[in-house]
């Protein structure tokens, strides 16, 4: 079943995905981005995940999301490629916040693709997965 339903009007519809974008902004972070992969948009539990403050992070991209690191970029190009590609992807992996912390995400894309194919938007749902990440035995045995 998708997010629209046959058996409902159209306007009734629009209220059913406008509701569901007011859930998902309220319960995910959300990031979003356009085909290059710079970030235009995040909405606050976004901001605060990667510790950036309102305006801030559109002035990043997805690579910089990743840690800039020059030995992963290759991969990190093929990542976006797939998802500016309008694949949808699932990836669960390291990024950095602006403090410099590591954040351990569960993340899904979604293109938004104009009539043409061409990429409009993706956005991509972040779930901080980080207390839940490896840690060495050491550290787990203490408690944290």
């Amino acid at each position: 079943m998708g997010i629209a339903s046959r058996a409902q009007t159209s306007a009734s519809n629009k209220i059913e995905r406008r509701g569901l974008m007011d859930a998902l902004d309220a319960s995910q972070s959300l990031v979003w981005f356009d085909g290059a992969g710079a970030i235009v948009d995040a909405n606050d539990n976004a901001l605060r995940l990667f510790a950036y403050g309102d305006g801030e992070i559109q002035k990043q991209d997805y690579y910089v999301l990743c840690g800039g690191n020059p030995k992963q970029l290759l991969a990190d190009k093929r990542e976006w490629s797939r998802v500016a590609a309008g694949e949808i992807c699932h990836t669960e992996r390291s990024f950095k916040a602006k403090d410099g912390r590591e954040i351990w995400s569960s993340v899904n894309f979604a293109a938004v693709l104009n009539p043409d194919g061409s990429t409009r938007r993706v956005v991509a749902i972040f779930i901080d997965m980080s207390r839940f990440a490896w840690k060495p035995n050491d550290v787990r045995r203490a408690g944290f």
